[in-house]
């Protein structure tokens, strides 16, 4: 009962895979084809019961390797690098002129 099963029909494109986890224990992993899915860990006895459900519902083995070997496994996310911002310039002020320390204690001198 290890192994990947897909289930492509209509719209659907979704993958279910159960792997042997040891002592009893088997991880389950589901989720559209080519993105990251979830994971479960579950008793092999109520892992096996899922996948005849999955069976049932149409879902079709495609292998009995699981993970990156088998195509199966969490795929890598698809990430697209997105373009650093472009930061625009402030105009400058129309109503702040630039002076020097002395022209600015001349307008003060100017205003007592």
């Amino acid at each position: 009962m290890y192994g990947r099963y897909e289930f492509t029909e209509g719209r659907s494109n979704k993958y279910w895979e159960i792997e042997p986890a040891g002592r009893g224990m088997a991880i389950i992993r589901w989720g559209r084809i080519g993105r990251i899915g979830g994971e479960q860990t579950r008793s092999e006895a109520e892992a096996f019961d899922r996948a005849e459900d999955k069976i049932a519902k149409g879902y079709i083995k495609v292998s009995s390797k699981c993970g990156p070997e088998g195509g199966g496994g969490r795929p890598a996310p698809k990430t697209k690098k997105k373009p650093a911002p472009k930061t625009k310039k402030k105009p400058a002020s129309k109503t702040h002129k630039t002076t020097t320390f002395e022209e600015a204690m001349e307008e003060l001198a100017k205003v007592d």
